[in-house]
């Protein structure tokens, strides 16, 4: 079926939608139980992240399709023209969830990293005053640097919708450019994630703080964490191409990428 949808992909919508919609109860009740317990503001903001992901993803699932793009497969729509509202906002809320679940392992990485750049002497600690919050103090150059990081995604996304706006490329357009730049960021998210990973590993085992049964425990979640960051992220590249390349070569033969893949 070049156009629309099947009556077994609806269902598949409303399936997946369903088990989005779990996860956000589930996610949302334990980000109400962090706030309310006065947790570490880097467990509230990687919760955050869970909880729009599956926001953004049960959205995307229940909307009715004529709200959306009418098919899986990309459609060349130009700004202005026919369907480009419907074509723009699924982009959009793609691309929200898209950024909020890479969010959750970049917020994990900076973590790591300021942790490891304590051990290293490179980041000095400041002095807390009594009535400032030490846990808060204590995590603000991480949330600093994801602040930093998700604020260039941001800008990066702006851009390209500004250019299918703008009238530079279509909606394909839009397309190939968050398949790219979802698989460089997976691609780098996956080398840091093992790089900080094993170093983390590292630092636990060598740190006398710790019991040792404690500390083993610290290193089994820890490698846990880095093997399914780079499997989740290997798998996102893999996907990122088989998608991005048909819109490649729909572009380069200006031909719409849905003849070309079902010609």
């Amino acid at each position: 079926m070049v156009a629309g949808f099947t009556p077994y992909q609806l269902h598949q919508d409303d399936f997946l939608g369903f088990l989005f919609f779990l996860l956000l109860i589930v996610s949302g009740k334990r980000l109400v139980g962090i706030v309310l317990a006065r947790g570490r503001k880097v467990i509230i903001v990687f919760n955050s992240l869970i909880c729009l992901t599956a926001l953004s993803r049960m959205i995307w699932f229940f909307l009715p399709n004529f709200y959306l793009e009418p098919s899986y497969v990309p459609i060349p729509v130009q700004a202005f023209e026919g369907d480009w509202k419907g074509v723009l906002c699924s982009e959009i809320v793609l691309a929200v969830g898209n950024m909020s679940l890479y969010g959750s392992f970049i917020v994990i990485a900076c973590y790591w990293a300021h942790i490891l750049g304590k051990l290293d002497g490179t980041e000095t600690s400041h002095a807390v005053d009594e009535e400032q919050n030490p846990v808060a103090k204590k995590h603000s150059g991480t949330l600093a640097q994801f602040g930093r990081i998700m604020g260039t995604i941001l800008f990066l996304e702006a851009v390209n919708i500004s250019l299918f706006l703008s009238g530079w490329y279509s909606s394909e357009g839009v397309a190939l450019a968050d398949c790219v730049g979802f698989t460089l960021l997976a691609g780098a998210v996956a080398w840091e994630m093992r790089r900080y990973s094993r170093r983390m590993e590292s630092a636990v085992e060598k740190t006398e703080l710790l019991h040792r049964s404690t500390s083993q425990a610290q290193v089994r979640r820890i490698h846990a964490m880095a093997v399914l960051s780079v499997g989740f992220f290997v798998s996102r590249v893999l996907f990122e191409l088989a998608l991005g390349l048909p819109v490649l070569l729909a572009l380069c033969g200006q031909r719409p990428v849905a003849i070309l893949l079902f010609s």
